[in-house]
């Protein structure tokens, strides 16, 4: 008797032991990469002098108070930092309007690239965590810049995969000169699978965490979902962390990470109805 309770045992324990171990698995090691594409009219990469003058001294954001300050111009001797022309007449695939498609909120936008001659990558890559988002706020300021200094015509943020027409980039910045607002640097959606649909956000890899997605949800649930998620993605971005809850409809939703190796981090979320 005391053998098979100890087998019991045994077989309970591994069998818990393997739940807990699949939800407690840390996330996988996510680089922390932004890059921004500014198309330019112009053929020539500014000097670093006049990037530092219009960050510093020249910056038409925050009135008195300038959003760059020291410590973000201090990214531009950051070894993480890369910045590159890509000439169109050498690199005619890079220009492609397909390639863009699905990133455009304006099929407009699309035009826009038509009279581009170049695009100035703006781009950081880090195998380490960073402890602040300085490097984040530098590049969004550099890349509106650059765009003053060589003609911009629009602005690819690459790992969002969002297009934003010169325009509206300034628009943006004009009314956060932070920079660093959950909707400026996400891209939310929906995408069909053949078990109801997922919603997703994307540009999380800018701050060191895996993109999002949620479990499949069923057609007349997406409705609800769709501001869930949105909070939940809004509060992991403004905390840098899965750990996520919010409340909403006089409930709480809390997200349960999946860590899934080379994809999305899938959210499981529960919802706890006030009694």
């Amino acid at each position: 008797m005391s053998l098979a309770l100890g087998i019991l045992g045994f077989v309970l324990g591994m069998m818990f032991g393997s739940f807990f171990a699949r939800r407690l698995k840390k996330a996988p090691k996510v680089s922390v990469e932004a890059e921004y594409w500014v198309f330019v009219r112009t053929t020539t990469l500014p000097p670093q002098t006049d990037l530092l003058r219009r960050l510093l001294h020249d910056n038409p954001y925050g009135g008195a108070r300038n959003p760059i300050g020291t410590g973000e111009a201090l990214i531009l001797s950051d070894v993480r930092l890369h910045l590159a022309l890509v000439l169109r007449e050498k690199n005619k695939t890079s220009f492609r309007p397909d390639l863009f498609a699905s990133a455009v909120s304006d099929r407009s936008h699309l035009d826009m690239l038509l009279d581009a001659k170049a695009f100035i990558r703006v781009g950081y890559h880090s195998d380490d965590p960073v402890s602040d988002r300085r490097h984040l706020k530098f590049l969004v300021h550099a890349a509106d810049a650059y765009a003053d200094l060589a003609d911009g015509i629009g602005i690819y943020d690459r790992v969002a995969e969002r297009f934003f027409s010169r325009e509206e980039f300034r628009q943006i910045l004009k009314a956060d000169p932070g920079g660093l607002a959950p909707s400026f640097h996400l891209k939310r959606g929906w995408r069909p699978e053949a078990d109801g649909d997922i919603a997703y956000a994307s540009g999380f890899p800018k701050i060191g965490l895996p993109n999002l997605e949620t479990e499949a949800v069923p057609k007349d649930g997406t409705t609800l979902m769709d501001g869930v998620f949105e909070q939940l993605s809004d509060q992991v971005w403004i905390d840098g962390s899965l750990e996520a809850q919010v409340e909403m409809y006089g409930d709480r939703f809390q997200a349960v990470a999946n860590h899934r190796k080379g994809k999305p981090t899938r959210l499981r979320i529960l919802r706890y109805q006030s009694s």
